[in-house]
């Protein structure tokens, strides 16, 4: 009978013991599952990534440095042309009968200054004599400072007219345009018989085309503002091309803007800034095309040994004292 008694005492205790444990198991918090990694030593890298589009290492912007109406147009877009070749053609008659009035001009004034140089040199010769009698005839004075007077306003009038014969002849040669790199037509923006209005200091003139020299090509990207601060010349970039998904460009950074892009993010009045950076591309495949859609890393910092531990291997617990604390 104590055999039985001693048996049913310990059989409660293990009861009791199992259920304890059970309880105190429903009021914890359920375990966080977790995934371990060894720490290693790997190459650790920074980057800042921005968007942006490929463009011409070289493009020029070709507008008209006289007014008139467009004649001809010796070129297509795409067009490859070479420097010195003829553009565009604006309307020259206007121009040619310019210059034809100025021409006319100056030989009148050529032959008004060849007069009164007569007169004058005459007036001189004279004037400059001792009058070997009471009887000889001297000029005076003051017809010989007039006659001096006349000679130096034809003069001037001679120069003045030259030079406006000058700045028709210009005038005129500028009705035709003719590239000044070598490259490919990339915009043409006006058709024969439009106006091509020129530039003053407020309103920008006609764009006529543009010519882009397509031998070397680099990509443009604009940069956030806290990012820039990181960004700087020579840093090595991986640039991707939307319409060559499979393959990394390699490049540098070659040029940092200092004026900010400031572009509206909607209605509610808030702007980003952004800054201009350029890259320098290597090895890039023929027949590129400017304006193509492309995102570049630029690795601002780099280590080629740093303690790493994969991401995944890490948890984020609620802020708390500690046991001992």
């Amino acid at each position: 009978m104590k055999k039985r008694s001693k048996v049913f005492l310990i059989a409660l205790i293990v009861i009791v013991i199992a259920a304890a444990g059970i309880a105190l198991k429903a009021r914890s918090p359920d375990a966080v599952p977790v995934t371990t990694e060894k720490a290693s030593y790997s190459p650790l890298r920074s980057i800042v990534t921005a968007s942006g589009n490929i463009v011409p290492h070289k493009g020029v912007d070709i507008s008209a440095n006289i007014m008139g109406e467009i004649q001809k147009i010796a070129i297509r877009e795409g067009d490859h042309v070479e420097k010195g070749d003829l553009l565009i053609v604006i309307d020259p008659e206007f121009y040619r009968s310019d210059l034809r009035r100025e021409e006319a001009n100056l030989a009148s004034a050529e032959a008004e200054l060849a007069l009164s140089r007569s007169k004058y040199q005459r007036a001189e010769e004279i004037y400059s004599k001792k009058p070997a009698g009471p009887d000889e005839s001297l000029i005076s004075k003051e017809e010989y400072e007039g006659l001096l007077a006349e000679y130096r306003v034809a003069q001037s009038n001679f120069n003045r007219v030259t030079a406006q014969v000058e700045s028709a002849r210009t005038n005129l040669g500028k009705t035709s345009i003719y590239s000044p790199i070598a490259g490919v037509v990339t915009s043409l923006n006006v058709e024969e018989g439009e106006v091509a209005v020129t530039g003053t200091m407020n309103n920008p003139g006609t764009v006529l085309l543009t010519v882009s020299d397509l031998s070397k090509m680099q990509a443009e990207v604009e940069v956030d503002e806290t990012d820039i601060v990181n960004v700087e010349l020579g840093q090595q970039a991986e640039v991707t091309i939307d319409a060559y998904p499979d393959t990394i460009f390699q490049g540098f950074a070659s040029e940092i803007g200092n004026s900010p892009i400031i572009s509206s993010l909607g209605s509610a009045g808030e702007e980003a800034v952004d800054f201009k950076v350029v890259i320098n591309l290597n090895d890039l495949p023929p027949g590129l095309k400017p304006g193509l859609s492309t995102t570049a890393d630029i690795v601002t910092k780099s280590l080629e040994r740093a303690l790493s531990i994969p991401i995944q291997a890490l948890t984020m617990r609620s802020a708390g004292k500690s046991k001992d604390g």
